[in-house]
């Protein structure tokens, strides 16, 4: 006898094998896992939709992108723009400076977080809890906010338009 069945003299069912795991669905169930994945499928549609756009667009002529009425699919698919992006731009240093900013930034942001995270956990002293505080509701303030006061201080130091404001912003 399989592991799924009682047999009827454990069970004390009829002469028949009953499954283990057979519930009665109910309607509401079955409606509620329906609506949950059409909300699904609602939320992806919405996630992925500007990537598609972005997708269809990169395979327009520059006058369609910007056309109305609105066209989804490109009336000629230009996949030389790909090839062209590189050639025409300096696209592998844009690149290389994208991963060199990447890495550099992730490296001091564990670096520096870790001393933070230490002594906010381990190391016990008067104000913890409200300097923790500021410095959880520091980065809820937009950046937008401290844009122009990081921008003087950069020009006043002398950094900016230099590889070195991004790394210490």
């Amino acid at each position: 006898m399989s592991a799924q069945t009682l047999s009827p003299s454990v069970s004390g069912a009829s002469s028949q094998d009953i499954p283990v795991n057979h519930k009665p669905t109910s309607i509401s169930k079955i409606v509620g896992t329906i609506i949950g994945y059409l909300a699904m499928v609602v939320v992806s549609a919405f996630v992925l939709l500007p990537f598609f756009w972005m997708v269809m667009s990169s395979l327009k002529p520059n006058n369609e992108v910007y056309a109305i009425p609105l066209r989804w699919f490109p009336s000629v698919w230009h996949w030389e723009n790909y090839a062209n992006i590189w050639t025409h731009s300096d696209m592998t240093t844009w690149l290389l400076n994208t991963i060199f900013f990447a890495v550099i930034v992730t490296i001091l942001q564990v670096f520096t977080g870790s001393f933070a995270a230490y002594g906010f956990s381990k190391i016990p002293f008067r104000g913890r809890t409200t300097l923790f505080l500021i410095y959880i509701a520091t980065m809820a303030v937009p950046w937008q906010a401290y844009m122009i006061p990081q921008f003087k201080m950069v020009s006043a130091v002398g950094l900016s338009d230099t590889r070195w404001s991004i790394i210490l912003l």
